[in-house]
């Protein structure tokens, strides 16, 4: 499991076939890539630095968090239906903790980031 983390200003991501747009403000958005081999053990690590980095962002830290399928950051792919089971199971170990957006998996989509321009706002993590 691949994942690039960023304490956003503003999420955004359109899904020009459906005409739809889900959007998020002061968060931390979490590109996921889901690998070969990953399973419960990778979702509980992602889960714990997940709750661990949102407590850092921003200057107060953010409950606003976007989870965000992505799979450019791996060649190396977990078949559709095991990565939207892994990905359901982090949304069900955060969602009562954290303000929690979830990406639909496997739809295209446009992406607006506006990073925070700050040391430490990009972080890049392997599990």
């Amino acid at each position: 499991m691949k994942c690039l983390f960023l304490d956003a200003i503003e999420y955004g991501a359109g899904k020009p076939r459906e005409d739809e747009t889900e959007q998020m403000e002061d968060c931390l958005v979490i590109l996921v890539t889901f690998e070969i081999g990953d399973g419960e053990k990778q979702v509980k690590r992602l889960v714990k630095e997940i709750r661990r980095i949102a407590r850092k962002c921003g200057s107060l830290g953010t409950r606003n968090v976007a989870l965000v399928p992505f799979c450019h950051l791996s060649s190396r792919l977990l078949d559709p239906e095991s990565a939207k089971r892994l990905l359901s199971q982090c949304e069900q170990l955060l969602k009562k903790s954290l303000d929690l957006l979830v990406s639909e998996f496997g739809v295209e989509k446009g992406l607006l980031l506006n990073v925070r321009t700050c040391q430490g706002n990009i972080k890049f993590r392997e599990f």
